[in-house]
């Protein structure tokens, strides 16, 4: 069984800059190349290297949701099975980066109208129908999509949550006292930002 040393790669950093190097020689042979200033990895999915780069990879998450939104578009499902394959396939492409990488409310506003220009294309949404019927729930008249923006936030604020309760871990209140800004948790002002909305407000909102 081989080890991967393709795969395999070293770093050296100083004073948050990657510094050259010319790699690590094992004692059994074989060598493990260092990383350049150019080069990225995969963590858990997300493209990094010192730092993500938000831009570089909303840019490729919102092109793979798009496409997965068309192949699901062109399957020729029902309503119903077409809105859960949506929210099962296409959604979790942009839901899996929610809390790690940076999105305004203006980028998920633009991918929220990229969404209903392709459902309109491919005949699922009247281009004169509210739009707030996408995200809203059957029983009140809609296609119950997930609403990406509202999720954000509640994913984010779960994450909050979670730091902010683990009292007994000292790591957990390092980061947290880590974290001025440098995340898109912000853990440091946890405190500043406004409870998230109920359902029955979000509805209402909706509604009106």
């Amino acid at each position: 069984m081989s080890f991967g040393l393709e795969k395999c790669r070293t770093v050296n950093v100083y004073h948050r800059r990657i510094e050259s190097s010319r790699g690590f020689d094992l004692q059994r042979g074989g060598k493990i190349d260092a990383m350049t200033e150019n080069d990225t990895y995969k963590y858990l999915g997300i493209t990094q290297s010192l730092r993500i780069n938000h831009d570089e990879i909303r840019s490729k998450i919102t092109e793979v949701y798009n496409q997965g939104l068309k192949r699901i578009l062109s399957s020729g499902l029902n309503g119903h099975n077409l809105t859960k394959a949506i929210n099962t396939f296409a959604m979790p492409a942009l839901t899996y980066t929610f809390g790690v990488v940076n999105w305004s409310d203006t980028e998920l506003a633009k991918i929220e109208r990229s969404t209903h220009v392709i459902l309109t294309k491919y005949l699922i949404h009247h281009p004169k129908s509210a739009v707030e019927r996408v995200t809203l729930s059957r029983a009140n008249g809609g296609r119950r999509l997930i609403d990406i923006r509202r999720l954000c936030v509640k994913q984010i604020r779960s994450l909050r949550s979670y730091f902010l309760s683990q009292t007994a871990s000292p790591l957990h209140q390092a980061v947290i006292k880590a974290d001025d800004r440098l995340t898109t948790l912000d853990l440091l002002h946890a405190d500043n930002y406004p409870p998230l909305e109920t359902d029955a407000e979000y509805k209402e909102a909706k509604l009106q």
